[in-house]
């Protein structure tokens, strides 16, 4: 007797039919999401300390000045990680598995989140209090350069090749999510308590808080099965011995492209997350709540915008996507920061949303497209290999970058110019960047 929605293979066994696939893909997918969106919440939280918080906690020896953008330089450090992670996690997920590493690396990134939360500060430790900072940002940066490509492998190595710009996006969405997730953290800790609670102690509230996500992560993570072209490579014994050595020999020029062309995605990105809610409230003088409710809808325009961009992706091929979301990135820099400069709140919203079309555009087609590029026994490697370095060159030192600009100059439009230049350098390499064939693995 036949079960219903399941057919019997050539050999008798049985055989899921078109309905359960696709069910267990949005299962997949939706799993996947939910396990970055988490990942992302720890990494985005750091970024609001190191601008609110963690001068004054744990560099109070310097000037307000100083401190605020040596803490700012520690959240750079944790992009400098990025790369080594990716090489580790990447080599052990094209050895071991997809699924293997992504519950260590998820609790690596969970154990640095909480330990941050509860760091002694300055006045406390002395100098041991932004030592250990930093090695915990290092630590989170090892973490995240391999989980968002482990989940990524996961959707795409479960999904036919032309609904992959769909499924994957779904990934993507964890970025903005991650990040509505900590300013409302932040917002919810700061209304709740004083200025003084608030900067003494309830800051740590957000970072605690991470442990009941790690908890959940990696349940949800437990419950994603193992991707079916590693079985098969497994199973044939493909594996490859040195993954990070065939793809720097094979497709080095691949590495490169991939790379550069995440440049604009991440430092525009990074700083519409972490340079904005500063730059409105200490420079513009703009209410902290206004400046949340800006980002909030920012975020949100981001989200739908990779979904949406996700789905074209699979019908107008992702590169094309990626390139009009560039497009966006480079012509809305000048307009951004005019706009924001206004104070007027209408306009400020009306920046950010053009703003998160145009991330989304780029976010959206961009987990497909990378690992597309890849052969799946290093590909693993290869996309977080790639993900990792765009995200060392460009985000890493976006905010740091955004406000010794904006001092120096003292305008807004410097920041306008170097966005400009980095969003041309990925739209110089992103024509050159060859999309798989319909049939890839």
């Amino acid at each position: 007797m036949r079960t219903p929605g399941v057919a019997e293979g050539v050999d008798g066994s049985p055989r899921i039919v078109r309905r359960d696939v696709g069910a267990r893909l949005r299962r997949v997918a939706m799993v996947c999401a939910l396990g970055s969106t988490i990942d992302w919440y720890d990494f985005f939280i750091y970024g609001l300390g190191a601008e609110l918080i963690f001068g004054r906690q744990f560099f109070a020896e310097l000037s307000p000045a100083a401190g605020k953008m040596a803490a700012l330089a520690t959240f750079g450090v944790g992009f400098l990680a990025r790369p080594v992670g990716a090489g580790i996690w990447g080599h052990f997920g094209d050895q071991l598995g997809r699924r293997a590493v992504l519950v260590p690396s998820l609790l690596l990134m969970g154990a640095a989140t909480v330990g941050i939360g509860l760091l002694p500060g300055y006045a406390s430790i002395g100098l041991w209090a932004p030592v250990v900072l930093v090695m915990l940002r290092l630590v989170q940066g090892l973490s995240v350069g391999g989980l968002w490509s482990g989940a990524v492998l996961l959707v795409v190595e479960h999904t036919p090749a032309a609904r992959r710009g769909w499924y994957t996006s779904f990934v993507a969405v964890g970025a903005p999510a991650g990040f509505i997730l900590a300013q409302l953290a932040f917002f919810v800790g700061r209304g709740l308590l004083s200025s003084a609670q608030f900067v003494a102690w309830g800051w740590r509230i957000p970072f605690l808080a991470s442990i009941m996500l790690v908890v959940v992560g990696s349940l949800i993570w437990l419950r994603v099965p193992e991707s079916p072209v590693f079985r098969a490579l497994s199973d044939s014994r493909a594996l490859s011995l040195a993954p990070l050595d065939e793809l720097c020999r094979h497709r080095g020029r691949e590495l490169v492209l991939a790379s550069l062309s995440f440049m604009a995605n991440a430092t525009v990105g990074c700083v519409f997350m972490v340079y904005l809610m500063p730059y409105g409230t200490e420079v513009l003088k703009l209410s902290p709540n206004l400046m949340l409710v800006v980002l909030v809808v920012g975020a949100m325009t981001w989200l739908f915008a990779i979904l949406g961009s996700g789905a074209w992706s699979d019908r107008f091929r992702g590169k094309v996507v990626y390139l009009a979301g560039l497009v966006v990135l480079v012509a809305w820099a000048v307009p951004l920061f005019l706009l924001v400069d206004t104070r007027v709140p209408v306009l400020l919203i009306v920046a950010v949303i053009v703003l998160g079309i145009g991330l989304g555009a780029t976010h959206g087609p961009q987990p497909a497209l990378f690992a597309g590029m890849f052969e799946p026994k290093f590909r693993y490697s290869g996309v977080s290999l790639s993900f990792a370095m765009g995200a060392m060159l460009g985000a890493g030192v976006a905010p740091f970058i955004a406000t010794v600009l904006r001092e120096r100059t003292g305008t807004s439009l410097s920041i306008s110019a170097y966005l400009i230049v980095v969003g041309l350098i990925s739209l110089a390499v992103v024509p050159a960047i060859r999309e798989p064939r319909a049939d890839h693995p």
